[in-house]
């Protein structure tokens, strides 16, 4: 079963057109989206402590320790993943610079998500709650301010879904080489991103083609879509085979394995933290049956799924929380068109509304949220 790309009308904006029209209005917006995270990346960066606990400094940490007078294959196997080692470096500030930029960046990230939408004709209403579920609760503010670069790893796959749903679904020749960089970018700058390419290679073939009538059209998008991730991973393991005899070398050091991670997958039917996220992923499977976009459904699960294995391969850092939820509702917001009909666009509303109310409840429920809250809290004191 497929989704059917939506049919052509008179009406349609034209891809990617800006929101607001003007570049002073846009920037304006963008300021003011990420402004309550800029006052709280202040506000929390004044507990040292906390800060060098945060995924941020432990990258910064991590950072400290590499050689950057060396040149060898060992030592670009330190550096990855490459984008987000090389960021770290030169961020100024350490993890307070980090969480300043991270809350810079979800105010575009957020203004970029509401011009998409726009782009496909969602309600206002709509919009407003989508802004809200994603980027007005605790999970997302703790992701921007504390883990960068998992932040620009989900944004660098959130925005290279949005351009294959315009290559395939729109027939965008340049869509398909923006997602390629997207996804490229999401590869290389977090571990996590690893896994979030899975997803997004399973999710391509599922899209209804707009050239199905072309034979090997379907093959020829995934193709164009992912070949620069293809290539870069390639290239990379054949250097680690010729030179250091593991093609894995280099991958293998991001992993931090133990037997014991797996009891990550136990925790969703025992702990709160465990139902909010498997919430997240109903929830997500929810929002695709109303859109009629029945395949989408099971994106959400596999999205789950994804996730719980990076964090059994150490892929995705055990301080860091709210991947599902956040990667759930990306995934399914930038992948549904335009919702027609009164029913299914308040259905969608109601199950939004109900994304809002489980952030904050994930962000009551985890343990580092909640030391995070209470160190807000003190600073505001």
């Amino acid at each position: 079963m497929t989704f059917r790309a939506p049919m052509p009308t008179a009406t349609r904006r034209r891809v990617n057109e800006p929101f607001p029209a003007k570049p002073w209005s846009r920037w304006l917006l963008r300021a003011g989206l990420a402004a309550p995270f800029v006052v709280i990346a202040v506000l929390l960066i004044q507990d040292s402590a906390l800060l060098s606990r945060s995924v941020n400094g432990t990258v910064e940490a991590r950072v400290d320790t590499i050689d950057w007078g060396r040149a060898d294959l060992n030592w670009v196997a330190d550096l990855y993943p490459p984008f987000g080692t090389l960021l770290v470096q030169l961020i100024p500030g350490g993890a307070a610079g980090l969480s300043i930029v991270g809350a810079l960046a979800a105010g575009w990230f957020l203004q970029y998500l509401i011009q998409t939408l726009r782009e496909r004709r969602w309600q206002r209403r709509n919009i407003v709650l989508t802004v809200l579920a994603v980027g007005g609760n605790p999970v997302f503010a703790y992701l921007v301010v504390g883990d960068l670069l998992g932040f620009l790893g989900l944004a660098s796959f959130s925005y290279g879904t949005i351009e294959m749903y315009r290559f395939i679904m729109r027939r965008n020749t340049d869509a398909g080489f923006r997602a390629g960089v997207w996804f490229l970018i999401c590869s290389l700058v977090d571990p996590s991103g690893l896994l979030l390419i899975v997803v997004a290679m399973l999710t391509a073939p599922a899209l209804t083609v707009a050239r199905a009538n072309e034979r090997g059209a379907r093959l020829a998008n995934i193709a164009v879509i992912f070949y620069p991730t293809i290539a870069a991973a390639a290239t990379i393991m054949l250097m680690q085979a010729i030179y250091l005899n593991d093609p894995f070398a280099l991958y293998s050091r991001a992993i931090t394995y133990s037997p014991e991670n797996w009891s990550v997958f136990a925790t969703l039917f025992t702990t709160p933290g465990g139902w909010t996220t498997l919430l997240a992923a109903l929830f997500g499977a929810a929002v695709a049956a109303l859109g009629r976009r029945y395949v989408l459904a099971f994106i959400a699960p596999l999205v789950l799924v994804a996730i719980l294995l990076g964090r059994a391969l150490g892929l995705v850092p055990l301080q860091g929380v709210g991947y599902v939820l956040l990667t759930t509702t990306m995934i399914i917001v930038t992948l549904l068109p335009s919702l027609s009909g009164r029913l299914r666009r308040t259905g969608v509303s109601v199950v939004l509304c109900a994304f809002i109310v489980l952030g904050w409840v994930t962000g009551l429920v985890r343990a580092p949220i909640v030391e995070w809250f209470v160190s807000f809290t003190g600073g505001i004191a």
